[in-house]
C-alpha cells in the first residue's frame, strides 16, 4: 500500500492532486503548526486582470496553532469575496455552472475551521475528478508524539500499515529515509511539472490553483493531471 501526505492546501494547485491520485491512501496533515502567508488559506488563480490571490480570511492566532484549530473569520469582506471573485473570474467559462453549487454549498455550510473547509474543497475537487483515493485525516489516528519531522510521517505510515510512502520534492532535504527502510518502508520522492492549457486569459501561468482548469474543461481536466509527473525511488 502506498501512502501519501499533504497539509490541508486551500484549492491545491495540480501537482498534490497528482500526488495524492498515485497513492492508496492520502492523510491530510492537520495536525501540524499552521503556515502564515502559504498556501492554507489562499490560492492563485487566472483573472481577466491578470493572476490573483483567492484568499479565505482567518481569525487572530498564536504563532504555535496547529492547522485544525485555525478559523475562518467570516465577518471579514474578504469572506464574501472569496465567492464573488470565483463568479468573476469563471463566470463565463464552460463549466462554472455544473461546480458552483458544489462551491456555494461548501462556502456557506462549513463549519468555523478553516481545515474543515479546504478539505470539503479538496473532496470535491477528488470526487468530481473521479479520483478514488482514500482520505484519512491525521488528526484521528492515535500517533505517538514525534520527536523530528521525519517521526510525523514514518508514525503516520506505521499506523497505516504502509509498504511504500510517497513524499514530495522537499522531502529530500530533512527525511531519513534511512529510518523508513529500517521499519520494512520504501519511501518514493514525487516529481512534477505543471501543464499548460489552451486558456481565454493571457495572463495564465501553469501551476495555479486547479479549480481553474476544472472550471474551463470539467472532469475532461484530468487529463492535465495524469502525464506529467514521475517518482523516483529514495536513497539511503
Amino acid at each position: 500500500m502506498l501512502v501519501t501526505i499533504h497539509q490541508p492546501e486551500h484549492l491545491p494547485w495540480p501537482g498534490l492532486l497528482n500526488k495524492v491520485m498515485q497513492a492508496d491512501k492520502f492523510v491530510i496533515l492537520d495536525t501540524v503548526q499552521y503556515r502564515k502567508n502559504y498556501f492554507q488559506n489562499r490560492n492563485k488563480i487566472c483573472t481577466k486582470g491578470g493572476i490573483t490571490w483567492l484568499t479565505l480570511p482567518i481569525e487572530k492566532f498564536n504563532h504555535d496553532t496547529l492547522i485544525k484549530d485555525i478559523l475562518i473569520n467570516r465577518h471579514d469582506k474578504l469572506f464574501g469575496k472569496w465567492l464573488r471573485t470565483l463568479e468573476v473570474s469563471y463566470g463565463d467559462f464552460p463549466y462554472y455552472d455544473d461546480i458552483r453549487p458544489a462551491i456555494e454549498l461548501i462556502h456557506s455550510s462549513a463549519d468555523a475551521h478553516l481545515a474543515s473547509f479546504n478539505i470539503s474543497l479538496i473532496r470535491f475537487m477528488l470526487d468530481y475528478l473521479k479520483i478514488k483515493t482514500e482520505c484519512v485525516l491525521a488528526s484521528e489516528l492515535c500517533l505517538p508524539n514525534p520527536t523530528d519531522a521525519t517521526d510525523v510521517n514514518l508514525n503516520i505510515c506505521k499506523a497505516l500499515g504502509a509498504e511504500k510512502y510517497l513524499s514530495g520534492p522537499s522531502g529530500k532535504d530533512y527525511l531519513h529515509v534511512d529510518r523508513f527502510h529500517s521499519t520494512g518502508i520504501d519511501v518514493l520522492f514525487h516529481e512534477y511539472s505543471p501543464a499548460s492549457y489552451t486558456h481565454p486569459y493571457a495572463c495564465f501561468t501553469p501551476g495555479i490553483s486547479f479549480i481553474d482548469a476544472m472550471m474551463l474543461y470539467g472532469t475532461d481536466s484530468k487529463q492535465y493531471l495524469a502525464n506529467y509527473s514521475h517518482s523516483v525511488s529514495g536513497i539511503g
